[in-house]
């Protein structure tokens, strides 16, 4: 049975496609671009720092670990949403005991995510195409601060969630956004700062949701 509340626009490159491609998708194949040819020379992220990157993985693997794996004690076979998951790396170790799937708005990103086993889609977080109560757990990893609709991004996500079900959001924490006014490589970049408060705030008044766990 399928878990799509509707059809495709189009397919490209056997990657089912649920967004008009927009200047603000162009912008982000822009970016990927980037990031993949920088990957190719050293293995590099060309917008963040690496090695604290890593760091922050690995903390996120750990409490991926507890969430996925220690509490999931009757081991049924959970369906999981990356949403933003950029090259598939994060759960590409999980694919084999969880049915994982991946959303992105770079078809480069859709194409070696699908090669680490995730069942990929490119759609805008807004134009989010799964069934209501699709998911058990969603992972959302340095996108919230990039949408351009909060709202419509936050009501696809929690609609598409089952209900008991659990949602991680990483977000960089307290940013200054002063170094994106004159900035002008990119034409869309970081559109807000988030912290546990606005997080707490908007997640708990706007949708009901209940917060808990904050990491930094």
């Amino acid at each position: 049975m399928s878990i799509l509340r509707k059809k495709p626009l189009s397919i490209i490159n056997n990657i089912e496609v649920f967004s008009k491609l927009d200047n603000y998708i162009q912008n982000y194949n822009t970016i990927s671009n980037k990031h993949l040819k920088q990957i190719k020379i050293d293995q590099t992220n060309p917008f963040n720092n690496t090695d604290f990157d890593k760091i922050i993985e690995k903390q996120c693997d750990e409490i991926l670990n507890t969430i996925l794996i220690n509490n999931n004690s009757n081991k049924k076979k959970l369906k999981i949403l990356d949403a933003g998951c950029g090259l598939g790396n994060t759960f590409k170790k999980y694919t084999q005991n969880f049915s994982v799937y991946g959303v992105d708005i770079s078809l480069d990103y859709l194409n070696e995510a699908r090669n680490n086993g995730l069942n990929v889609i490119l759609s805008k977080i807004e134009d989010l195409p799964y069934k209501k109560n699709t998911f058990d757990f969603i992972y959302i990893s340095d996108v919230l601060e990039h949408v351009i609709s909060l709202y419509e991004c936050s009501t696809r996500l929690i609609d598409s969630l089952k209900i008991g079900g659990k949602i991680i959001i990483r977000a960089p924490y307290n940013e200054d956004l002063n170094v994106y006014l004159d900035y002008n490589e990119f034409d869309y970049v970081h559109l807000r700062s988030i912290n546990e408060k606005n997080l707490r705030l908007y997640y708990e008044r706007v949708f009901g949701l209940k917060a808990k766990n904050f990491f930094f």
